[in-house]
């Protein structure tokens, strides 16, 4: 739990893969010849990070991670807060309408830069 991690380490530590993940509309869908809306695409994927060294790729689109669908932007970023850094995860993508696995190794979420 959240604070069984602030107790044991002094702060919460949340799940990262580096990627920019967009909300997959029916509009998108049928603009990239998908059957349906299921996932979430991915517009950007942060250069050396988690998901680039799994490959993951940009219009990628994420189904599934460790099982759990992922219906929207924010169910993706809350599984993926969950994960443990350094633990693999399971991630079904489609890729140009072919399903794929990514095994991606966790990262930890990089603290916010005070501006």
């Amino acid at each position: 739990s959240v604070l069984e991690q602030i107790i044991r380490d002094g702060e919460v530590t949340r799940g990262w893969l580096g990627i920019e993940p967009q909300e997959l509309t029916a509009e998108l869908a049928s603009a990239l010849t998908l059957a349906n809306s299921d996932g979430v695409l991915i517009r950007g994927v942060m250069k050396s990070g988690p998901a680039d060294r799994a490959g993951m790729l940009a219009r990628d689109v994420v189904q599934e991670i460790d099982g759990r669908p992922t219906r929207d932007v924010t169910a993706l970023l809350q599984q993926i807060a969950a994960l443990t850094p350094g633990s693999q995860a399971k991630l079904k993508v489609l890729r140009e309408k072919k399903p794929i696995d990514l095994e991606v190794t966790v990262g930890k979420r990089p603290k916010a830069r005070a501006s």
